[in-house]
């Protein structure tokens, strides 16, 4: 279920991403652990799925690094996610949008 890609977060580790659901958060599959995006990805969770997944931590030596490469590889597999809801971007904001369009994603390298 969900889209199924193969990424290279350096170091020689290649890590399976896969959606759950449409719109909510995907898995990270890397030497027969199931790994999440963290705290972003836990508060979409529904708990059956946050159960599941509670307590795996990403045990890399440069977790930061690795975890801006996944969150960028996460937003090509199931973009949707990062897209911020269209109310959010009317009324005040509008005069910041045009520059939101480009910087609501920082962790996602040209």
């Amino acid at each position: 279920m969900g889209q199924v890609k193969l990424m290279d977060v350096g170091g020689g580790r290649m890590v399976k991403v896969r959606t759950l659901k449409l719109g909510q958060v995907l898995l990270l599959e890397s030497a027969g652990k199931r790994q999440s995006l963290g705290e972003l990805v836990m508060a979409s969770l529904d708990d059956e799925d946050r159960q599941y997944i509670a307590g795996l931590d990403y045990d890399g030596e440069n977790s930061e690094g690795v975890m801006q490469k996944l969150i960028a590889g996460f937003q090509e597999v199931n973009p949707v996610f990062f897209r911020k809801p269209e109310k959010e971007l009317t009324g005040s904001q509008t005069s910041s949008s045009g520059r939101q369009a480009s910087s609501d994603t920082p962790l996602n390298k040209p």
